[in-house]
């Protein structure tokens, strides 16, 4: 009797179950960095992967590490001079890193910036191939800082708290692709098949219009009470334009729509090929 209870029991439950369970995913964000503190841990080929997509965020960069990539020293620390303490005070116009550090990483470097319990670190990121010396590295900044500190330690994916996916950008528009650390290849792959098909498109004008109609439509209904309205019929409109057409949007045309639909309080848009011949450029 037991044994018959207990295989149905195991049996209900398995029916209630997923036939497969998803592994977590990560929370894909833009990070803003401008201006915040991130330490960087060796200076080679690893490194200057890294440096080419954390500099155009206008982070300050501290770099640590006895021996420098040529590219790096040469893209990046060229305005660093001994004289000046290794600080580059013009970093933001150079376009390099704040502080280069050549030696060998030492605890104290955690502690360049801290102040109080904050550590002045917006990430920590390490590049080098001692295994042993990243996961020290890793494990202080959590016992120092709490495991908050956001670390990244190259090519061991359970000491990443954050990936470094392959981006697509342009000057108005960015895309991120992550397989999680588990293909990073494919996703450069795939990012230039999927940036091969954006460069076809006139995203510059496209987000520019957009954002154009959006403030004026924010300034001609500014109220809390009118939010709603305006987030659905600029969904809505971007929808009827697709993304191939948002670049011929008429806005001053839009803008009057706009104020006839709000004062009606309807979000009953006219036909679609009435909107795109009446209100997109040919």
């Amino acid at each position: 009797f037991f044994k018959e209870r207990e295989r149905r029991r195991k049996l209900k439950r398995s029916e209630t179950l997923p036939a497969t369970i998803m592994p977590p995913r990560s929370l894909l964000l833009a990070h803003q960095l401008r201006d915040k503190n991130v330490l960087v841990v060796g200076a080679g080929a690893v490194a200057l992967t890294r440096l080419k997509k954390l500099i155009p965020t206008g982070c300050r960069i501290t770099l640590v590490a006895p021996e420098v990539h040529e590219e790096i020293r040469g893209d990046y620390c060229q305005h660093v001079t001994v004289e000046a303490g290794r600080i580059d005070e013009q970093w933001q116009s150079h376009g390099g890193v704040y502080r280069l550090l050549e030696s060998h990483f030492q605890d104290e470097h955690l502690s360049l910036y801290q102040d109080g319990v904050d550590s002045g670190w917006a990430l920590i990121l390490t590049c080098i191939p001692d295994g042993q010396a990243s996961r020290h590295i890793y494990t202080l900044a959590k016992q120092k800082f709490g495991s908050q500190q956001l670390v990244n330690v190259a090519d061991n994916k359970p000491l990443c708290d954050v990936y470094f996916g392959a981006n697509w950008q342009d000057d108005s528009l960015q895309v991120l692709i992550s397989s999680n650390g588990a293909g990073l290849r494919f996703t450069a792959l795939l990012r230039d098949e999927i940036g091969s098909m954006l460069d076809e498109l006139d995203l510059k004008t496209s987000l520019s219009r957009l954002q154009e109609l959006r403030s004026r439509v924010r300034s001609l209904a500014p109220s809390a009470g009118a939010t709603q309205f305006r987030m659905k019929w600029m969904s809505r409109c971007t929808e009827i334009f697709g993304v191939r057409r948002c670049c011929k949007m008429l806005v001053p045309e839009l803008v009057e729509l706009f104020q006839k639909m709000h004062a009606a309080d309807s979000l009953d848009f006219p036909p679609a090929e009435i909107m795109l011949e009446k209100y997109a450029s040919t």
